[in-house]
């Protein structure tokens, strides 16, 4: 059975030949890339200009304009945009990290799922959705609780991306959501060939269709 990173190599040398300077590819991962280059050489049997290739998050990045952070220098940022609302009332930064990076991995999905941000963090007690009330009279200590903690999250991560984007950075999410809006007619493909993904965010999703829309998708699933 021909291996699938095979039938890819195969496929882009029969639709660009063997000059793919103007060509992505984006992977699941940086190991495939190396197998893809493989297959590559050895179907073309002959020197040929390899295409660029990435995985889903160096793709995000490279459309995006930002980078990621390594997860401490990330809770770090976090806890500064944290300060930033909190002020006076912060918690030490011990605390803090105590809770954070659950809080820090939610903003980051919530951006990746393109979630309009201000009515996403309206009050609790708005949210007719909630299978639990917030409009008892008086709320309980733990929904008060709740009620200023998920004002103050909303109120971090907006604090938080302002202070990434001020620095070309980003949570994974918010390089998605940069990306998803992201000019992509103006790069140096002519083509860009998506192979082998799965379990893809609506960002993900986005940036795929746009190239789609542009007639610049291949897609090999």
């Amino acid at each position: 059975m021909t291996a699938f990173l095979q039938q890819v190599a195969k496929a882009m040398l029969a639709e660009h030949g063997k000059d793919l300077r103007e060509v992505a590819v984006v992977l699941p991962s940086q190991r495939a890339g190396l197998y893809l280059r493989k297959w590559l050489a050895e179907e073309a049997s002959a020197p040929l200009w390899g295409p660029e290739i990435f995985t889903v998050g160096t793709f995000m990045e490279r459309l995006s304009g930002l980078r990621s952070l390594p997860p401490e220098e990330l809770l770090l940022e976090a806890y500064e945009a944290y300060r930033e609302v909190e002020k006076d009332k912060a918690l030490p930064v011990g605390d803090f990290l105590q809770w954070a990076s659950t809080s820090v991995a939610d903003i980051s999905e919530a951006d990746a799922y393109l979630v309009p941000l201000e009515g996403f963090y309206r009050d609790l007690r708005s949210w007719e959705e909630l299978d639990w009330s917030f409009n008892d009279t008086p709320l309980s200590f733990g929904q008060e609780r709740m009620v200023r903690f998920w004002a103050m999250i909303g109120k971090m991560h907006a604090a938080l991306n302002a202070r990434l984007l001020a620095q070309g950075t980003g949570t994974t999410g918010l390089i998605e959501r940069k990306a998803a809006t992201a000019p992509v007619g103006e790069g140096s493909w002519k083509s860009v060939w998506f192979a082998g993904l799965n379990a893809l965010s609506p960002a993900q999703e986005r940036v795929i269709a746009r190239f789609q829309e542009l007639g610049m998708a291949q897609l090999a699933w």
